[in-house]
């Protein structure tokens, strides 16, 4: 199993964030800084999942899951990332998503479903991870930082819904998300109100996506 090598570039960011330097660090774990800049590349997940928990623990920050959605930018997913900023909508981006998870990571599965009110986006990575936690903070606010990029800073989750238990201190997370949260659920949620899913974004572009997602298809 692997990752796609350019999404690193936000624990790279992130790393830098903490005063680390990023590159002894990704060096250890066979990971060749050149590689974050290579959109054919790709890096063994367990290579990668270890670097995850080290980061984590030298920046000794009990948030580090949250807090990498401040370096991560759609743009590190390739030509995914850019069919995203381009969608027409929330709807047409998170579907894009559906598609082509298995860029990102190969069991990495993002299912879609929804009733009268709201909008639901689950997602499994299907793989045993050393830290939980830490992915699926990771996983949650890249979702809701990526959202905000194209729907605009006010956009915020009807309810987010965590696998793992309430932390002892959970005011970060609810200043992050700023919506309801639901700890120790079944799946892990992000769920959307059927209006703010289906609005028209301003800035999208129909033939830009498509040309991305062409991109993606082939990859």
């Amino acid at each position: 199993m692997s990752v796609f090598a350019p999404a690193l570039g936000a624990l790279w960011e992130q790393l830098k964030g903490y005063g680390i330097d990023p590159e002894p660090l990704f060096r250890e774990e066979g990971i060749d800084p050149d590689t974050l800049f290579d959109p054919g590349a790709r890096i063994p997940l367990e290579r990668y999942q270890r670097l995850d928990v080290k980061a984590a623990e030298l920046s000794g920050d009990p948030h580090f899951g949250l807090k990498g959605a401040e370096y991560s930018r759609p743009s590190q997913l390739g030509a995914l990332g850019f069919a995203w900023l381009a969608s027409s909508s929330l709807r047409t981006a998170f579907q894009r998503l559906s598609r082509y998870a298995r860029v990102i990571q190969e069991r990495l599965a993002v299912d879609l479903d929804e009733d009268d009110e709201f909008f639901y986006v689950r997602i499994d990575a299907h793989l045993p991870l050393l830290c939980k936690r830490i992915r699926e903070n990771g996983q949650l606010a890249a979702l809701t930082k990526f959202s905000r990029v194209i729907a605009g800073n006010n956009f915020n989750p009807a309810r987010v819904c965590f696998k793992q238990n309430e932390p002892e201190d959970s005011g970060y997370y609810y200043e992050l998300f700023r919506c309801p949260l639901d700890f120790n659920a079944a799946e892990t949620t992000f769920v959307i109100r059927l209006e703010d899913v289906d609005r028209r974004l301003t800035g999208s572009n129909d033939q830009l996506a498509k040309l991305n997602e062409h991109i993606v298809v082939k990859y």
